[in-house]
């Protein structure tokens, strides 16, 4: 089993691509050679007959990584829908199998796998028929199974993550998948709010699986996120093992 944590979410915009860089920077500084990958990435800005894929180019030199974009991301799409709907609305299918190509091509020449995902665990990738299975469609929480990652989970820090965060969780041990743990990210600079405060120690008090740490909204990087980001690499560097 490839080593390796795919990265998801409770939402959609809660700081996946942010801890996925962060945590490809240090992997990469520790002397880890890691490969990061976002299967599909949709709201793609165009370029001449290209689309470009802002978070797979952010991964991409995270990781300082020499391969073909289109390895890193082999689905790009221009409206900022979900990889299913973006997919019928612009004609071009998705296809799990290519996933798990480009997946199996980066793995062989990279020792760590990290993988994010698009929104949380049930945005549809595509329709169960392109991917093969009696069902109507095939999910991120199908693709993270198929690649056998572990689950990182980000959420926000704020008000109504402890619902948003526990749905998540159970549905991702009902699927039967492994989880490292959640980390709670602060999504915006705005003024200081207690239930970040509060949600750390209730989800660390009934969430079945680690609540790992909470990272404060930081940009450039301070020794604080620096720190955050330190407990999450022990995290899931040790998981299994």
């Amino acid at each position: 089993m490839k080593q390796g944590v795919f990265i998801t979410g409770t939402d959609t915009g809660v700081g996946k691509t942010f801890v996925t860089c962060m945590l490809l920077r240090s992997l990469v500084n520790k002397g880890i050679k890691a490969a990061g990958m976002k299967p599909v990435e949709t709201g793609c800005k165009p370029s001449g007959f290209a689309l470009v894929p802002a978070d797979g180019t952010a991964i991409k030199a995270a990781a300082k990584m020499q391969d073909n974009i289109n390895l890193i991301v082999p689905y790009m799409f221009e409206k900022p829908l979900s990889p299913y709907a973006a997919s019928m609305i612009e004609g071009r299918i998705v296809e799990p199998a290519g996933i798990l190509d480009s997946y199996a091509a980066l793995a062989k020449a990279y020792d760590f796998m990290v993988v994010e995902g698009a929104g949380g665990l049930m945005v549809p990738v595509c329709s169960g028929t392109n991917a093969g299975i009696n069902r109507s469609a095939y999910y991120y929480s199908d693709l993270a199974g198929d690649l056998e990652l572990p689950l990182l989970i980000v959420a926000r820090a704020g008000l109504g993550t402890i619902n948003h965060t526990m749905l998540t969780v159970r549905c991702a041990l009902e699927e039967g998948l492994r989880v490292v743990g959640v980390v709670l990210n602060s999504t915006s600079g705005s003024a200081y709010d207690i239930s970040e405060d509060t949600n750390l120690q209730v989800l660390r008090n009934i969430c079945p699986v680690p609540v790992i740490t909470r990272l404060s909204y930081a940009e450039p990087e301070n020794d604080e996120t620096r720190a955050a980001v330190q407990e999450i690499i022990s995290a899931v560097l040790s998981f299994g093992s």
